[in-house]
């Protein structure tokens, strides 16, 4: 007899939590339903399922809410499933760590397809001897906020839309994981809070005002923030990032790659995998640092 894998469906709509139901059912899962983020908590530890479709907007805890708390107490996978298609909505959803991000309306065979996949990527939880074997770090009171966007161009042509796009990536999605993990650290009398900056925060970069704003406004926040919860054991630290070899700089052409190495002391761009040496550096930090831009730039600014 094949054992069928479990899905809990999160959702205030009856209708459309039936009718989910109806097509993983088909496809041979079980599935539960619940219509609130409270029962969602408390079924998810006696249904015990392989996978969870969570709805935002939920009544009572939303589902921003129940993402994180599902996150801090297990690696099950959580497919949101959202009628909000903001590019912030997806990126809050995924940092708080849903694994797949889907806009309602959707297609039913998409929703399968998507699920399939999502459990062939998981790898349950190995047991104790096991974990400890590996190179796996937990630090379950750290939050990295590392979204970010930019737009280059002269800030005369940038339509308000976009403007407001890059404030609420680069920005409000800082405000919004900071505010929903501090509660849970103060209950915990420690945390860690580490904020992704730039160094055009520190000095500006022409022909990228908005990008330089947020980041500039992450650094006083992060400043502003530690104060407020350094009586508590909670620390709150920035990286700004000079030059690093991500996605965001491959619009360079090979002679701008090249000149922009020059003008780096280091000669050459940062690796992702540096960064997150250094992030990994500071969460293991002592308390009494906080409040600090700590610069990662090659000697470049």
């Amino acid at each position: 007899m094949v054992n069928r894998q479990k899905i809990m469906i999160v959702d205030d709509d009856e209708n459309i939590a039936e009718l989910i139901s109806l097509y993983l059912t088909k496809e041979c899962f079980n599935t539960r339903i619940v219509h609130d983020g409270e029962s969602a908590m408390r079924e998810f530890d006696t249904y015990g399922p392989n996978l969870v479709l969570l709805d935002l907007m939920l009544p009572g805890m939303d589902g921003y809410q129940v993402c994180r708390e599902l996150r801090q107490r297990s690696s099950v996978p959580i497919i949101i499933l959202s009628a909000k298609g903001e590019v912030f909505d997806k990126v809050l959803g995924l940092e708080l760590g849903a694994d797949d991000y889907m806009i309602k309306p959707f297609d039913s065979k998409e929703l399968v397809a998507r699920v399939k996949a999502v459990l062939r990527r998981f790898q349950p939880e190995k047991s104790s001897s096991s974990q400890n074997s590996g190179k796996i770090v937990e630090y379950p009171d750290l939050v990295i906020n590392n979204a970010g966007i930019s737009y280059i161009g002269l800030l005369q042509d940038m339509a308000p839309e976009e403007w407001d796009r890059i404030v609420r990536t680069n920005l409000t999605s800082v405000f919004n994981c900071s505010k929903l993990a501090i509660p849970h650290m103060l209950e915990q009398k420690s945390g860690k809070i580490l904020n992704i900056s730039s160094v055009w925060g520190n000095v500006g970069a022409s022909c990228e005002v908005a990008y330089s704003a947020t980041k500039g406004g992450i650094n006083s926040f992060t400043r502003a923030l530690a104060k407020e919860l350094a009586p508590s054991n909670v620390q709150v630290n920035a990286v700004a990032c000079g030059a690093i070899d991500t996605d965001m700089n491959h619009f360079l052409e090979k002679e701008e790659l090249e000149a922009l190495k020059e003008e780096i002391p280091a000669g050459r761009l940062a690796k992702p995998e540096e960064v997150a040496q250094l992030l990994l550096q500071l969460a293991r930090s002592d308390s009494y640092l906080t409040g600090q831009i700590i610069g990662f730039d090659g000697g470049w600014i």
